[in-house]
């Protein structure tokens, strides 16, 4: 079989051209024979013809291929190896195949170490091993004169060369590139190599304007309240929710939004339910309501029980219809009568002070800290109890209004919020009630225009919930710290019906609104979803 002529070209194995590489580092398209005399014959007037090699002058030890302006010289190995695939062609199919496994080999990306200038060791993103083999003839190209460090200098390799070109980079470039090198030990590498958001917290931030919310199908869809539903509230961990009313009935319900199961119902024969709440550990649930005595679940032995610790008659409470338990459970305040408000140990249900008003006491909330317990009534002003020294710290005017009859304190311990009779809704920074009898309000609200029964914010403090129950729809969502009101929510047509009890879940992913026709309304909360 005669042999086929092999073409010489400048491609070997995956290594680029001289004509190639020529374009790639200067640009341009002169990478013919012709053009390369021109410029040879300008660099022999410049130079003398001294520095130039000799292309009639040929060497047992390297053939010499001219492209251009850049000659690749190639070594005797290289030369033996070209002999040798040569004699080899013969057989066309296996030479082929071997041809186009070792293009496949050369082809496939290979990686090394490299050190940068601040000592870090960096992988390189591509390494071609043909570097070490190829080598780049200076003279032969008036760019790259200016890479010689000797007069006469000749031949360097790959790397040599492009070691060169990047250091006669960074003497001709105007902008300093030293930034662009990373110290060893640097504090702030990781920041600046991460494309995580600055504000870690910024997707949580709740824009002011437009609420996107969902309604989901009712919490208690299973079992409506025969009454009003007086209170609502969701169990710490965030899947089960409790109402309760004047039914007498305790009631669970399983929370996912769409099957809301009720797990299980708890009626008090005695007992019109008009407060209830699970304590912050979750382990009990605490009802009270027009009568002396009140009522514990266990949550986890299912055990109800009635405690009679303020039912003496030396007190002289008819009634004890409000409750709040301290963020740290620790503490169960409940409402008396003629403004007296009881301190109770949660733990063993027994009485630890008393706390009287000067006038009848409408509501009660704890400050985030559990080490105030504020309390508010017809009067208009707030009372702030101080748990540990068990006297009243100070006390303010609540701006604006006569009867206050809502006190709310945010769980981030930044507001404090107060409702009216008269419908508006005052927001304090709270770290300026104590500070003067008289302080002046971040916002006032005029939203609604009828009595405020109901103040409630979010576990972060974006949102308040504000309602009243004397009209139909008389509910607003507040943003904060804008302090506006969401112009989408509630709608005309949205059915509320005369708002009874809020509750937002515990990632604020849901909210639950009871009403006086016995149901409670749940909605999705998109910004707080998982």
């Amino acid at each position: 079989m005669s042999k086929r002529p092999r073409e010489r070209t400048g491609r070997r194995n995956g290594t680029p051209s001289e004509a190639e590489l020529t374009n790639l580092l200067f640009g341009g398209g002169g990478g013919g024979v012709g053009s390369g005399e021109v410029r040879r014959k300008e660099k022999e007037e410049v130079l003398g013809g001294g520095a130039l090699v000799d292309e009639s002058s040929d060497s047992e030890d390297e053939d010499v291929y001219d492209e251009g302006d850049i000659v690749l010289h190639q070594s005797e190995s290289d030369e033996s190896e070209s002999n040798n695939e040569e004699a080899e062609e013969g057989e066309e199919d296996s030479v082929e195949g071997e041809e186009s496994e070792e293009d496949s080999e050369d082809q496939q990306p290979k990686t090394k170490k490299r050190r940068t200038d601040g000592g870090q060791t960096k992988a390189a993103a591509w390494a071609d091993e043909e570097d070490d083999n190829l080598q780049v003839e200076l003279a032969r190209n008036q760019r790259s004169l200016k890479l010689r460090k000797e007069h006469g200098e000749g031949a360097v390799s790959g790397k040599e060369f492009a070691s060169r070109l990047r250091s006669q980079h960074e003497k001709l470039s105007l902008n300093d590139s030293s930034w662009a090198t990373v110290d060893k030990g640097d504090p702030n590498e990781a920041f600046l190599r991460s494309t995580k958001s600055v504000l870690a917290s910024s997707k949580f931030r709740l824009d002011a304007g437009t609420l996107l919310i969902g309604r989901l199908d009712d919490a208690n869809k299973e079992a409506y309240s025969g009454a009003v539903v007086k209170s609502v509230d969701f169990h710490p961990g965030g899947e089960v929710l409790l109402t309760a009313g004047l039914d007498k009935t305790l009631r669970l319900f399983g929370c996912d939004g769409e099957q809301n199961e009720k797990l299980m119902s708890v009626y008090i024969e005695d007992l019109p339910i008009s407060c209830a709440s699970f304590t912050p550990d979750g382990k009990q649930v605490i009802m009270c309501g027009p009568k002396k005595h009140f009522y514990s679940y266990d949550m986890i032995g299912g055990k109800l029980e009635k405690v009679t610790t303020l039912a003496g008659k030396t007190r002289g409470d008819k009634q004890l219809n409000k409750l709040a338990i301290s963020p740290n459970s620790q503490y169960l305040a409940l409402a008396g009568d003629k403004g007296r408000v009881a301190l109770l140990s949660n733990t063993t249900k027994q009485l630890i002070c008393d706390f009287k008003m000067n006038d009848q006491l409408y509501s009660m909330s704890f400050s985030s800290d559990s080490d105030l317990l504020h309390t508010t009534g017809r009067e208009g002003e707030v009372y702030a109890w101080d748990l540990r020294q068990r006297r009243c710290l100070y006390r303010y005017k609540d701006y604006g209004n006569v009867h206050t009859t809502v006190v709310a304190n945010s769980q981030s311990g930044s507001y404090q919020a107060t409702g009216s009779a008269s419908g508006i809704v005052n927001i304090y920074n709270y770290s300026s009630i104590s500070s003067t009898r008289t302080p002046t309000p971040v916002k006032e609200l005029m939203n609604l225009r009828t009595e405020i029964t109901n103040l409630t914010f979010n576990h972060d403090s974006q949102l308040l919930a504000m309602s009243s129950a004397s009209k139909r729809n008389a509910f607003r969502l507040v943003h904060l710290p804008s302090c506006t009101v969401f112009s989408n929510f509630p709608k005309t047509n949205t059915p509320l019906g005369r708002v009874s009890a809020i509750a937002f879940a515990p990632d604020s992913s849901k909210l639950a609104i009871g009403n006086v026709r016995g149901k409670v309304l749940l909605y999705k909360l998109h910004h707080y979803r998982k």
